[in-house]
């Protein structure tokens, strides 16, 4: 998520780390890219969401590195072979509701 579309829905204070994978040349689901998230702010997975629209590499990523994922649907169906997340949400204001 770029930094323009944080501040446009006012979710820029709840943030302590973005990273996107394009910049750092690690690929989700790669588990590396989520403890790269972890590492400077010193977050603890359990207490951490990662919030993506890829069922794989967003939410079963960020899951098996331990974060907890929310999904925003609508581009992708959910694989059947996967459980579903506790998180989902359609907008990203809807984030709002989560974090608070």
């Amino acid at each position: 998520m770029g930094a323009g579309i944080q501040n446009k829905l006012g979710i820029s204070n709840y943030l302590k780390s973005v990273i996107i994978s394009e910049a750092v040349g690690i690929k989700k689901p790669d588990p590396k890219i989520f403890y790269l998230a972890l590492e400077k702010p010193q977050l603890k997975p359990s207490e951490t969401l990662a919030v993506g629209d890829n069922p794989i590499s967003d939410v079963v990523g960020a899951r098996n590195a331990g974060l907890i994922p929310v999904w925003v649907t609508g581009q992708f169906s959910w694989p059947k072979e996967y459980e579903p997340p506790k998180y989902q949400i359609s907008d990203l204001k809807e984030l709002l509701k989560i974090i608070e």
